[in-house]
């Protein structure tokens, strides 16, 4: 609510999302976003892209954008990977900053105005992440995630208060839209790949405390497995492209380990028990990284588009 204040909005943003398959809470992901503004700034576009999606999932999105004509809706037959996605977001983005996320993550109530007016008070911060969040799942893989996703976590905060963060986690971010370019059609980690970019040019990159977002994780080992099969690749594949590697807890093992056994241990302290785990996720790094290097050994592009659970 704006109670009173009738002054001239001071920012504008756009808003993209990237939807694939069936995205049953779609609809309301947009309603959100549609309904909350930060103080002082304004929603000019909300650039919806759906690969691959059913029309029940659509139908009830049609009708949102002929309420609001502030909502596009860009609709793809079959998934052609998300780099392409947030490259037509950014063509018809419009405004100061670009909110980025995923149709499968839940940015939390307050959150994007969190970030817009973070992002506004310095000109030196070219992106700012939200801190992803989990629902805590039961057994051995709900434990591997938590020490993942918290030492994930904690190394983001500790590099952003260092000023040497170079990596936005892309379930949901803002950055300068004069900034933002199409991304190389083969980028797999778009996240990764704009927070190196924007470091390399002297911009900060920056991660909220004030911004969470929950995210998807995989239901069992298999799927973590795939996932950071991926993500391993998509980081190799940023620091072969921009000289440096995205600063997360796996590439800090190599440049800075001290720093890296700090959040490490920073995890254990909180939850003591994760360090019975710890070996095993060890394990599921190492053959992850293996399979992430036959990847790059083997000819054609690799996980430009997702595979999805099941599938």
């Amino acid at each position: 609510m704006r109670g009173s204040d009738t002054s001239s909005p001071t920012s504008t943003y756009s808003v993209g999302i990237c939807a694939s398959d069936s995205s049953p809470e779609l609809a309301r992901l947009v309603r959100a976003v549609l309904s909350e503004e930060p103080r002082g700034s304004r929603l000019t576009k909300l650039i919806l892209v759906a690969s691959g999606c059913p029309e029940s999932t659509l139908a009830p999105v049609r009708q949102l954008a002929e309420a609001d004509s502030r909502l596009t809706l860009i609709v793809e037959p079959s998934r052609t990977g998300k780099v392409s996605a947030v490259n037509r977001i950014i063509s018809a983005s419009q405004g100061d900053f670009l909110v980025l996320t995923n149709s499968d993550a839940t940015p939390l109530r307050g959150s994007i105005p969190a970030l817009i007016e973070a992002i506004e008070s310095d000109t030196r911060i070219g992106s700012i992440s939200a801190l992803p969040v989990f629902k805590k799942e039961s057994g051995l893989t709900g434990e591997i995630l938590w020490l993942v996703w918290s030492s994930h976590n904690i190394s983001s905060l500790k590099l952003n208060h260092a000023r040497l963060s170079n990596h936005n986690s892309d379930e949901l971010m803002v950055v300068r839209r004069c900034l933002m370019s199409h991304l190389p059609a083969d980028v797999v980690n778009d996240g990764a790949y704009i927070g190196g970019l924007l470091h390399k040019k002297g911009y900060m990159v920056n991660i909220s405390e004030s911004a969470r977002v929950e995210i998807d994780v995989p239901e069992d080992v298999r799927g973590l497995i795939r996932q950071r099969r991926r993500i391993i690749y998509g980081h190799v594949q940023v620091w072969k492209r921009l000289g440096s590697p995205p600063r997360t807890v796996e590439s800090l093992l190599l440049t800075r380990p001290g720093t890296a056994l700090d959040v490490l241990r920073s995890a254990m302290r909180l939850r003591p028990k994760s360090l019975l785990v710890l070996p095993v996720a060890a394990v599921i790094e190492m053959m992850a990284f293996l399979l992430s290097v036959v990847d790059r050994l083997t000819p054609g592009s690799k996980h430009v588009v997702w595979r999805r659970p099941g599938t």
